[in-house]
């Protein structure tokens, strides 16, 4: 059972396979990582319970039987949590979650995003995401010549964004 009553997840973490693989010095999975820490700092927020319910799946997908398991995970999912990145809005599967978790009632503070990318020139945001505050877990350093890439987990910041998230 969910910490919220009513549900089966608390969360629901929707991103692009992509974006959870290695791509940092010392093999950090990006996403997997913050799923790890957002789910210690909410725990500890929430008075150590180990209720809360956190639906990420970690598994390669290739048919649509399994996209109809995301969609239905999604759609009884307490909150959405968008991982966005130019490949978040170019994949059909991340906008099909996203779709399944928006045919819910009152879902406007329900759904929450963050950027590990900034999208290009060419992308938008899907509809439930393009007005929504999206908190930037990306920066541009000298290093990567004004380029943005993910904030490494190892970042101070990296932290303090996912509590104040």
């Amino acid at each position: 059972m969910a910490y919220v009553p009513s549900y089966t997840y608390d969360i629901f973490i929707s991103y692009a396979r992509i974006d959870d693989e290695v791509d940092f010095p010392g093999g950090v999975n990006w996403v997997s990582t913050f799923e790890e820490y957002l789910s210690i700092a909410l725990r500890k927020r929430l008075g150590g319970t180990r209720d809360l319910k956190i639906f990420f799946d970690r598994r390669a997908l290739n048919s649509n039987d399994e996209l109809r398991e995301l969609e239905q995970a999604a759609e009884r999912s307490a909150l959405f949590l968008a991982i966005c990145s130019r490949s978040y809005v170019d994949r059909e599967w991340t906008m099909r979650e996203l779709l399944a978790f928006g045919q819910q009632p009152d879902i406007a503070k329900r759904v929450f995003a963050i950027e590990i990318m900034p999208l290009d020139n060419q992308q938008s945001y899907p509809e439930l995401l393009a007005d929504r505050h999206r908190e930037p877990f990306f920066v541009n350093t000298p290093h990567s010549r004004g380029t943005a890439v993910s904030l490494p987990p190892n970042d101070p910041r990296f932290g303090h964004l996912i509590h104040d998230l």
